[in-house]
């Protein structure tokens, strides 16, 4: 909500009065420039907004906006792209601002009325119109279109805690978006996505711990719905899988647990792939169908298609993380899952819309 959040050009910093996590924050003048890109992430729990991300290198009008508050109008997007999802009209511009209180960001396509729709992103309290996000369908604005601007620098990584030692997987699910699993590699990033990584569990574990690991699974966007998660004990098989790749075929889940969400189809099973059948899913049954809660296996036929909390998933919207955590009193802390950026290099993070803007703090 653009009036509910500080904005650029008037504090350095500030929160939100709706949402204590909704922050904003002006790029440090200790930030090198040289490789800078700044990236606009698009999320929505219900699904009226399809998750996307761009990223573009800003230009100096942009610059001025995030450091010290300038406001010049519209300015270029230069070198823009998508990273994530599927953006439904590249923007290509970047509103910094204007005179009085025509004020805050859009990301979009530029000004006039036949823009309004094809807007990205936006926290501008002036005016209703540019209420989109992802480009429509609809104007939107609720509490449920989040909205994050982040920089990373050269060939960094997106500032998310996924990529911890603690994680096994992260990326898109469905056979169209499979990559090198468990049973191909140690590690490996998917060739569409290099934020799509896998990683075994790591070598000094042995096939004893297993009573004391918990593997999480969670997924979230496309067509999985509201972001769910479960959470089981690996037997000796599942657990060779996971370190060593060696297949185990169908396995059960012991101790699975719903951690956060709603799961439909509670899964008891993971194949941890057979022979030239490589991938893995978790599931309810050993039946292709729509009890599948995660897949990413390149076997054609019946499962195809299957694989996000019992949808179809195969747009490349869907997104699974798997983690595992030490539950040893000896062991060292693990990092544990979460979605949220880190702080350190995100500049604005809360609602979306006119509705937001005006509720941050100033």
């Amino acid at each position: 909500r653009a009036n509910k959040m500080s904005r650029f050009s008037q504090a350095a910093e500030g929160t939100s009065s709706v949402d204590p996590s909704w922050f904003m924050k002006r790029l440090g003048s200790d930030v090198d420039t040289n490789g800078l890109r700044i990236h606009v992430k698009v999320e929505d729990a219900t699904g009226a907004c399809v998750a996307a991300e761009i990223s573009f290198t800003p230009s100096a009008a942009i610059l001025d906006l995030l450091t010290d508050g300038t406001k010049t109008g519209w300015a270029e997007l230069l070198d823009v792209r998508a990273e994530n999802g599927v953006v439904a009209v590249m923007p290509t511009m970047f509103f910094t601002g204007g005179t009085g209180s025509n004020t805050e960001w859009i990301v979009g396509t530029g000004g006039g009325v036949s823009r309004y729709s094809e807007c990205f992103a936006s926290s501008y309290s002036h005016a209703a119109h540019w209420n989109y996000c992802n480009a429509g369908p609809s104007s939107l604005n609720s509490d449920d279109q989040i909205g994050t601007i982040f920089y990373t620098l050269g060939n960094t990584p997106a500032p998310t805690f996924y990529q911890g030692p603690s994680t096994l997987f992260h990326g898109a699910i469905g056979r169209d978006y499979t990559f090198e699993n468990f049973q191909h590699a140690a590690h490996a990033t998917s060739a569409l996505n290099s934020q799509w990584f896998m990683n075994r569990l790591p070598d000094e574990l042995v096939v004893g711990d297993a009573p004391n690991i918990r593997i999480h699974v969670a997924v979230e966007g496309g067509t999985c719905g509201s972001p769910a998660e479960i959470a089981f004990t690996p037997n000796a098989a599942t657990f060779n899988y996971f370190r060593d790749g060696t297949w185990g075929g169908w396995q059960t889940l012991q101790d699975v647990e719903l951690v956060s969400g709603t799961v439909d189809d509670m899964p008891t099973l993971i194949y941890a792939g057979a022979n030239d059948k490589r991938g893995w899913i978790f599931s309810k049954t050993t039946a292709a169908g729509a009890d599948v809660f995660a897949s990413s296996f390149t076997f054609a036929g019946a499962w195809e298609g299957y694989g996000c909390n019992s949808a179809v998933a195969n747009t490349g919207f869907e997104i699974a993380t798997i983690t595992w955590t030490d539950l040893s009193p000896t062991a060292a802390p693990t990092a544990t899952l979460s979605p949220t950026p880190a702080t350190h290099n995100v500049l604005f993070y809360g609602g979306l819309g006119s509705g937001r803007a005006n509720k941050m703090s100033r």
